[in-house]
């Protein structure tokens, strides 16, 4: 058995004592009182961690332990990341961690009197393997992160295109804010559709709360219109401020196909009267 080796099977045969004195260390650390159910999963984790640190001193090369080791945490990678609050409650516990982790290694290479070169592969596939989780780590929070802010925006983009009936065969659609690329293909795949089964025949499309104007905007107008028409649906647009009316203008809007009114309110008294 080469000294190598030997640090390998010492390492994995005492992988839980090695694990309770880092999470120890963990814990002491921390300024608030941590619940047994989550001490219990993070020593189950670093248990593991520590045995595959030590079967990853056997391995022939960093390709093999990083496919490895992705494999085998990307089960807890998944269920730590919904925990996090941010990135830096990630990253900011890794040096104190690492540092005492290295120690604890140094103790058992000389212990087990290893040579220089022994030393520095054990030190460097401990690092390699470190920087692996960190990396692995930070990659599922973004991904995680992205799939809540995509989850929000679709929910937000559903309160943000409410369809309010107002009279036999009439609804009005206000839109609010800014209309971008997302939004715009929003209403026309989510928002159209409900609005043809709502058995309507006008639809009032208030941009009174639009407080910006351009090529999107105007050519999402007349998208709709024609959308509409297709479903024997007539839109008229209400809400235009004199300043958003002048800047359709100057983008090149032709309005002579629509149907416009200065608010909501005129378009019932007057047109839909």
């Amino acid at each position: 058995m080469t000294n190598k080796t030997e640090f390998s099977t010492t390492l994995i045969h005492n992988a839980e004592n090695i694990a309770r004195q880092l999470l120890e260390y963990s814990l002491n650390a921390l300024p608030f009182e941590v619940p047994q159910v989550v001490i219990d999963r993070n020593l189950k984790y670093q248990t593991e961690f520590v045995s595959f640190l030590g079967k990853a001193m056997e391995l022939e090369s960093e390709e093999i332990v990083a496919n490895e080791f992705k494999e085998w945490h990307k089960i807890y990678v998944e269920e730590s990341t919904y925990a996090l609050n941010k990135v830096s409650s990630l990253v900011a516990p890794y040096p104190a961690f690492r540092l005492f982790f290295q120690k604890k290694l140094m103790n058992m290479m000389e212990e087990l009197n290893l040579s220089l070169k022994d030393c520095f592969f054990i030190i460097g596939r401990f690092d390699y393997v470190l920087d692996i989780s960190l990396a692995d780590s930070i990659i599922a929070y973004e991904r995680y992160n992205t799939e809540k802010h995509n989850q929000i925006r679709k929910e937000i983009l559903e309160l943000a295109s409410p369809v309010v009936p107002l009279r036999n065969g009439v609804a009005v659609l206000p839109l609010i804010g800014s209309i971008d690329l997302d939004r715009t293909e929003h209403l026309l795949e989510h928002t159209v559709p409900k609005i043809g089964s709502m058995n309507i025949s006008t639809l009032i499309l208030d941009c009174s709360g639009i407080y910006t104007v351009d090529t999107e905007v105007t050519t999402f107008v007349f998208r709709m219109s024609e959308v509409l028409k297709l479903l024997g649906i007539q839109m008229v647009l209400t809400g235009l401020r004199p300043e958003l009316a002048q800047k359709m203008v100057q983008i090149g809007t032709d309005f002579s196909s629509l149907i416009t009114f200065s608010s909501v309110k005129t378009a019932l008294d007057t047109w839909l009267s």
